[in-house]
């Protein structure tokens, strides 16, 4: 936010208690801007009610502070606020939804499907590409975040061993053309654009077994592309590929919504890449290291490129939607970093939960470096906390603990957050009943 302005948003409060009335005292925020109302102050048993948060930048920085409520029974924590500052340059864009695509064109065989964008269909050897058609600044970093979804997948007469479906799509940097795509097939849209780089999202083995080897690792695995300058190649070797994850969630052809977010961050020269089934990211699935965009491509004037998505089908097939997208290029002379920061003490800090989606238990191992205060709390969605595993001194090593959740716990996501000295890390948890 900058300075001055004002956003509001309202939050859920209740009372869980079955026998007592809460009466509420106060609203406390430690850091000025803030400001609470509430329709009710007195919560009866099983109550429901909401309370309104205003705050007013006093500065253009970011804030992060901690909403307490205190009743007759005391004080207590219930929500972490956190308001970004305004990092993002004049051309940051959002779109929610693809009803309005305005600056969006449309090349090879993408096209608008209802509020959605359709980069190639479920049909043989098809290419296609979508780009914003203002350059955006990317030298200083972004972050972007985007929704899609395949569907009608097939791997025809083209048997990979993998799931369904083919080729995928990519997120790719480039300063050639916003009217080009790329090769078809394990191309994916991309292969032979020259000056780009692309982040592939890759369904289907092209190996040593198919007409084309790409040296791909599998059928379902994530990988970031660059020659520079030169045309771009998907086909995987040290020179072309920055990094590789062959670990990947199932990238299905069934209508399954998954959640990406990249982002590029200039002062630790990373490209950091998020994928998920749900809009909730605790840590990257796959990092690049030394990272200089402005070395790499030639940006117009050192800082400018087009963004956008790639695609492509060959023998195999499937739908590639676009559902939304939304981009913050970082200011001139700032540094970007929506996600939260690497945290180096973390290093040696090493946390394992499974079997993760679990039935009746999670087995949950670390290891600690040195003697330390050490908790470990369960929260469900919205935040509250549901168990309690551990708080207090741990002795250096490796430990074992389990979470049973109890007979009255709903199946779900939940957050297990780990504080130790001075850094906190987060696991999410599905469980299934």
């Amino acid at each position: 936010m900058k300075k001055g302005e004002t956003v509001c948003f309202n939050v859920p409060i209740k009372n869980y208690g079955t026998r007592f009335v809460h009466t509420i005292n106060s609203y406390i925020f430690r850091k000025p801007g803030f400001t609470v109302t509430s329709n009710n102050k007195v919560l009866f048993p099983s109550d429901i009610d909401s309370i309104r948060i205003c705050y007013t930048a006093p500065n253009d920085d970011a804030v992060v502070d901690t909403l307490i409520i205190t009743t007759e029974c005391g004080g207590k924590s219930i929500l972490i606020v956190r308001i970004n500052s305004s990092r993002c340059d004049a051309s940051e864009f959002n779109y929610v939804d693809f009803s309005n695509p305005q600056r969006i064109f449309f090349a090879g065989s993408s096209k608008l499907t209802d509020k959605f964008i359709r980069i190639t269909p479920s049909a043989v050897n098809q290419s296609g590409a979508v780009w914003h058609t203002t350059k955006v600044p990317v030298r200083s970093g972004f972050y972007t975040k985007f929704k899609f979804r395949f569907t009608d997948g097939s791997n025809n007469n083209c048997e990979d061993g993998s799931l369904p479906g083919a080729d995928g799509i990519a997120f790719v940097i480039q300063n050639t053309s916003p009217m080009i795509s790329g090769g078809l097939g394990g191309g994916i849209g991309y292969d032979g654009i020259e000056n780009s780089l692309a982040i592939e999202f890759d369904t289907f083995s092209n190996d040593s077994l198919q007409i084309e080897n790409l040296r791909d690792p599998n059928g379902n695995h994530i990988a970031i592309q660059t020659r520079g300058k030169l045309a771009n190649s998907s086909r995987h070797s040290q020179e072309n590929t920055l990094a590789i994850l062959k670990d990947v969630i199932p990238i299905r052809a069934d209508g399954t919504i998954y959640y990406a977010m990249i982002d590029y961050n200039v002062e630790r020269n990373k490209i950091r890449v998020f994928l998920d089934t749900i809009d909730l990211f605790t840590k990257p699935v796959l990092v690049a290291e030394n990272i200089k965009m402005e070395e790499i491509l030639n940006l117009e004037n050192g800082t400018h490129a087009y963004a956008g998505f790639t695609s492509a089908t060959g023998c195999a097939y499937e739908n590639h939607d676009i559902l939304s997208w939304y981009l913050c290029p970082a200011k001139e002379g700032q540094i970007l970093d929506i996600t939260e920061k690497d945290n180096e003490n973390l290093n040696d800090f090493n946390i394992d939960c499974s079997p993760n989606p679990f039935f009746e238990k999670v087995n949950i191992s670390y290891y600690i470096p040195a003697q330390s205060h050490l908790s470990l709390v369960v929260y469900d969605q919205l935040g509250r906390e549901i168990s309690i595993l551990y708080d207090g001194i741990q002795d250096p090593g490796k430990h074992t603990l389990n979470w049973e959740p109890e007979r009255n716990i709903q199946s779900g996501l939940f957050i297990i957050e780990f504080k130790y000295r001075n850094s906190i890390k987060s696991e999410r948890l599905i469980y299934l009943r």
